[in-house]
Parts: C-alpha cells; structure tokens; sequence
C-alpha cells in the first residue's frame, strides 16, 4: 500500500539509502559514494519541493514497515521540477561543487528525456527492499498509481535486465533508448510506458 512519506513516521536514513540503491550508478555520479550520498539525500528527503520529498514521495507499506518508496510526479510538473531539484542540489552541493557537476547533470538530463505525454505520469524511483521482494509489492504499487495516472512512464538502465523485465511483465514497453558517455563509462537507459486499458 503506498502512502505519503512522512519523515516524523518513517525513517530518513531508510528512505534516503532506498533512494541510493535503486540507481547506484547514477547516484554515485551526482552524490559520490553510497555513505556519503545517503547523507546527502536524507537532505533532500527532509526538504520539500522535489521528488525526493513529499508530495512526490511515497512510502510502499507491508505490515506497517517500509517495504519500499516510488518517487513521482504528473509530467506536467517537470519543469516546475527540475528547476526545484537543481535549486536544491544547488544548495545541498555549493556554488563551486554545483558548477562542477553541471556538465554530468546536463547530461543526466539527456540521458533521461524523452517524448511523453503532457497529460502522463513519471516515475523516478521505484524500489523495494530485498527481503521484501517477490510479494507484489512493486507491482501493486504500479497498479496503484496507474488508477489514477492511466499513462506512466519511467527509464530504466539498460544493463538492468531484471527490471526490464519486471516492468515488461507489469505492461510497460520500450519506447526509447538514449546513452551518454560519463568520462570513460557510457551509461544506457530506455524510457518505458505502460498505458492502461479502461
């Protein structure tokens, strides 16, 4: 069952490494190793006005734990933020370490656009913890969402096959392949979309 984050109920520190992990590569490339970008995401968890905060951050409740989090918006608030994200990272990293990373964040932009639906919802990050895997729990959360959202879109990384396929056998197809090159290390994501039949 998703409900919304909460950080006076739920753990921070639980959330923020849920974050980390459900795209090490990527999060290793904004945030650096996995120690020091869960502290840094715990920031972002604890603020507001970005996908990693509530509105946009659910918890996937089993048993009244946190079993795992999907982070989200109507693509209609993409602009809204993205501006509100690099504004926070902004402060979160400082003016010198902002500029810095300017170029991977730039890239990651590229990396994760893609034509989609004005009208459609994002996913940023789905993730559920290991030892509570294999239950639904992803897949009920997608059901969830999809009852209010009949389009939903998210990108995974192409090198993830496991979740390929997961999100294949929870409808969603590949609409889109993009790469960009990270200094000696290309990163590859399709853009997925599951559109509901009403």
């Amino acid at each position: 069952m998703l409900v919304k984050f909460d950080q006076s109920i739920h753990d921070p520190f639980i959330v923020a490494e849920m974050i980390y992990d459900t795209d090490p590569q990527i999060n290793q490339i904004i945030f650096g190793t996995r120690k020091i970008g869960i502290s840094q995401i715990m920031k972002l968890v604890t603020s507001k006005d970005t996908f990693y905060a509530t509105p946009y951050l659910h918890i996937i409740e089993n048993n009244k734990t946190i079993a795992g989090i999907v982070s989200s918006y109507p693509i209609k608030d993409k602009a809204k933020l993205t501006y509100a994200v690099g504004k926070a990272y902004f402060h979160l990293f400082g003016g010198k370490e902002f500029i810095r990373k300017m170029p991977y964040l730039l890239k990651l932009n590229r990396l994760f656009n893609g034509k989609t639906d004005h009208n459609g919802y994002y996913i940023v990050y789905l993730f559920v913890q290991e030892n509570q895997r294999r239950q639904g729990l992803a897949a009920q959360a997608i059901y969830e969402l999809s009852e209010m959202w009949p389009t939903i879109y998210l990108h995974v990384a192409k090198e993830n096959k496991s979740a390929i396929m997961f999100y294949e056998n929870n409808s969603f197809t590949k609409i889109r392949e993009s790469k960009v090159a990270f200094e000696n290390e290309d990163v590859e994501a399709y853009l997925m979309r599951r559109i509901s039949k009403k």
